[in-house]
């Protein structure tokens, strides 16, 4: 993951699938939230997470970047026109399911998540679990692929 300072902002530019996986880390961590679940992402590449599938995190696949309300995504994502395939999660149990479990006043856009195959309990999309807050956006962006939950599921 790369850092620049463009347009008078920090931006955290992000090239690979393991770079992308660092910011679930740092974002859902209680002890880095603050700074990495507030900051601006732009993607650089096409992402393929087929890494982090059924293999990977005892079978449940992909883990959410702010993967529970108490530590969302507060920033902004811009794919830059970028796709991210192979999003594979089933974890049946758990609500704020998707790329994005929870973005809180944060926004998403330009970017497309392609043959997904996602399975949660509630609050389940490709893109993103749960939009909350008065300014949480998702804009110019769509999921191809398959999203299961027990309620509260969209894109």
């Amino acid at each position: 993951m790369r850092f620049q300072q463009t347009r008078s902002i920090d931006v955290y530019q992000i090239e690979t699938a393991a770079q992308l996986a660092r910011v679930a880390e740092l974002v859902n961590a209680a002890a880095t939230n603050g700074t990495y679940g507030n900051a601006y992402y732009e993607l650089m590449n096409d992402i393929d997470l087929s890494a982090y599938g059924a293999g990977f995190n005892g079978g449940k696949g992909w883990v959410p970047i702010g993967s529970t309300y108490w530590y969302p995504v507060k920033g902004n994502f811009d794919g830059n026109g970028k796709t991210i395939s192979g999003l594979y999660i089933h974890n049946e149990e758990s609500d704020h399911i998707g790329l994005f479990g929870c973005i809180s006043n944060g926004t998403v856009k330009n970017l497309g998540v392609v043959d997904a195959d996602v399975t949660g309990w509630r609050m389940v999309g490709g893109l993103t679990g749960r939009l909350t807050g008065g300014t949480a956006t998702a804009q110019n962006s769509y999921v191809t692929g398959k999203v299961r939950g027990q309620g509260d599921t969209g894109v």
